[in-house]
């Protein structure tokens, strides 16, 4: 059998593979490109890779997505869409199974994010829904989702809350560092307690949602269609989840805000309140769920910013 690759390209282009394949590599990624559906199935089969790009201007992405979705449902899959595209692509990409959705011209902290965060969903076997061990990571040295890709997650869902001022919240979690310590678990099992909780909130969130591990112990939730009240209920059944992971429980720290549709709000100013109220529900001794409030109170617009 090949050499299995981490990341396969397919896309006919020769430009555009070779700018993706460019980027991936000066990351030190393995790549294999394909220009062909047929060649694509057939290093799927043969080189096992971790991660599979395609674009749908010149390739046919989709239709390789969707055959690709019914050969192995783990297999985490990203689509290339052109900036003159229009619709909500991000819907539509999600529709022929694709996991994430790029928008070209393609930028290199994107694209390596998107990358990364695809191959730890794989590694962590998040998409048949069973937790398994992440790796190990050094306390000061992990790698957060860059906020443009997280940004670009969001694209979808916030496009609908600007246009139908419809309700979203953001929590944030934090499973308390020194209580963690304090139970002397080497590296690889503070991995796997991280793993076991991303998976735990996976499942007990909306397929709509986005829970995103932003290193350390720390995780990002996007709730859409979710007003303050509802992420509060998500908020303490996310934490009673955490803590019951292990026994003696986890101490888990939450911070919410939310914007219940009315009034102006941004991205900054949901994440500085939920990160405010993250470290309020900390400096109370941790454990809990903070606080927080509702953003907004006449009906203007809404934006990322």
């Amino acid at each position: 059998m090949a050499e299995p690759v981490q990341v396969l390209v397919a896309e006919k282009s020769p430009s555009l593979a070779g700018l993706l394949v460019g980027l991936l590599e000066q990351a030190n990624y393995t790549v294999a490109v394909a220009t062909t559906e047929l060649e694509a199935m057939e290093l799927v089969r043969d080189r096992t890779p971790e991660v599979v790009i395609s674009s749908v201007s010149r390739f046919d992405g989709e239709g390789l997505c969707k055959l690709l979705r019914k050969q192995d449902r783990s297999l985490p899959l990203a689509l290339v869409y052109p900036p003159t595209r229009t619709d909500d692509i991000e819907a539509r990409g999600r529709m022929f199974g694709a996991d994430l959705v790029l928008v070209g011209p393609i930028q290199k902290a994107s694209l390596l994010s998107a990358v990364r965060l695809l191959i730890r969903l794989r590694r962590m076997g998040l998409r048949s829904g069973e937790p398994a061990p992440l790796e190990a990571e050094e306390p000061s040295s992990s790698s957060p989702l860059d906020v443009g890709t997280f940004k670009r997650m969001l694209h979808l869902e916030v496009n609908k809350s600007r246009r139908y001022h419809f309700p979203a919240a953001f929590l944030l979690l934090h499973l308390d560092p020194e209580p963690l310590r304090a139970r002397n678990l080497s590296r690889e099992e503070q991995g796997k307690v991280v793993g076991a909780a991303l998976a735990a909130m996976t499942k007990s969130l909306r397929d709509i949602d986005l829970c995103v591990h932003a290193g350390n112990g720390r995780f990002t939730v996007f709730l859409p269609h979710t007003p303050f009240e509802g992420a509060r209920v998500v908020a303490a059944r996310l934490h009673a989840r955490l803590r019951d992971l292990r026994d003696p429980p986890l101490a888990v720290s939450v911070g919410l805000a939310a914007y219940d549709g009315e009034g102006p709000v941004s991205f900054g100013s949901l994440m500085r309140d939920a990160t405010a109220s993250l470290e309020s529900a900390r400096g109370q001794g941790g454990d809990r769920v903070g606080q927080g409030e509702a953003q907004g109170r006449r009906r203007d617009r809404v934006f990322i910013a």
